[in-house]
């Protein structure tokens, strides 16, 4: 479990720490204060040398360079390093790091802009000098714990193209073991590939019944989930909220993307809960599309099952609502470091942490958090 965590150099955290870290982590504050940030570093860092994290990260932001296209160039899509390094800079220096403390040694990682060395990664190299005049001027170096992997080069706008991503992601595996596996919601959730990717894991076993469990907080009647198969999804239909059919009591079944919002944040959450073991789960606005009569259950739900698979959860809120059925929870809970409150505030270069008791006397006195 991570107890506490520091970040150099990641966006708006020139210089950020956060310490007393429990099982479950709600991190509150206000708009642009830096909570999906700070999810962001957390799975940066769980990612190790795979760089699907870092591509995640910007397409889900839409931090794209501005390409001019150019008559037998092949079209590939490309993120924008710049936006992860304070300042906004693709330039040779520019540089972060994550370090977490543990109950184990503790873990790192370091993103750098360097000189170019073609020579540590020939056929990446040769992916750019074949499509950018004068080749790449600048190159991402990543080191886990020390260790380095062969340089990722980058365009002359700084970017990662996806034809480099691919060969990259395909061919380059850490020389480590991972650390503990990290699952990432975002407040669209999951799609629906992902989704069923996880649930083929939990299917036929004692988490399926715990994902219905879930699902009825928000409804009663819900009495069986499965995925539809053998069904092509074609022109986007089924890609986001879809592939899966709910069974209601005396009714036939209908698509799960019928009953709402709700039901899908929760199938997601539930089944990420299920399966992640041993890991880390980032859930960015956790009550998203939930109504605050089922923000108990959910926190009562999330607190036992992450107890079971010995999970850590980091997630973030600005619901009043969702703090103080929190803090319910901590009224009930018997551990003193089960649960944290982090508030992040512009400016600040340390989180203030909300400790249980912290959390009860607040609850009971209406002390604002957020």
């Amino acid at each position: 479990m991570i107890n506490s965590i520091k970040i150099e150099g990641y966006r708006a955290f020139s210089n950020f720490s956060m310490n007393g870290l429990g099982r479950i982590n709600l991190l509150v504050g206000k708009n642009n204060a830096g909570k999906s940030s700070l999810l962001e570093a957390l799975s940066l860092l769980c990612s190790g040398t795979n760089l699907s994290a870092l591509w995640q990260i910007l397409a889900k932001r839409g931090e794209n360079p501005v390409i001019d296209s150019q008559p037998g160039r092949p079209f590939q899509l490309e993120v924008d390093v710049a936006h992860i390094f304070t300042g906004h800079q693709a330039r040779i220096g520019s540089k972060f790091s994550i370090t977490a403390t543990n109950e184990r040694p503790g873990r790192s990682i370091t993103y750098e802009l360097v000189e170019p060395k073609p020579d540590e990664n020939p056929i990446l190299f040769n992916i750019i000098s074949s499509q950018e005049l004068g080749g790449a001027p600048i190159a991402l170096a990543i080191k886990v714990q020390g260790s380095a992997i062969p340089q990722i080069p980058l365009t002359q706008r700084g970017s990662l193209r996806n034809d480099v991503y691919n060969q990259a992601f395909n061919v380059k595996r850490s020389p480590q073991p991972q650390s503990e596996p990290a699952q990432y919601i975002t407040t669209e959730s999951l799609n629906f590939q992902d989704l069923l990717r996880l649930w083929n894991d939990i299917t036929l076993k004692p988490e399926e019944g715990r994902v219905i469990e879930a699902l009825k907080f928000i409804d009663s009647k819900i009495e069986r989930i499965a995925p539809i198969t053998g069904q092509p999804y074609l022109g986007g239909i089924g890609i986001y909220r879809g592939g899966f059919l709910i069974k209601r009591k005396g009714e036939e079944p209908i698509p799960v993307g019928s009953l709402g919002d709700g039901i899908w944040r929760m199938l997601a959450l539930a089944v990420v809960l299920s399966r992640t073991k041993n890991g880390v789960i980032l859930i960015d606005e956790i009550d998203t599309g939930l109504h605050y009569t089922v923000m108990e259950k959910m926190w009562s739900f999330v607190n036992d099952v992450s107890k079971i698979f010995k999970t850590q959860v980091f997630a973030t809120t600005h619901s009043y609502d969702c703090v103080h059925a929190l803090a319910k929870i901590c009224r009930e809970s018997d551990s003193a470091h089960d649960i944290s409150i982090q508030r992040i505030e512009v400016g600040k270069n340390q989180a203030t942490r909300f400790s249980e008791a912290e959390i009860k006397i607040a609850a009971e006195q209406n002390i604002e958090m957020r």
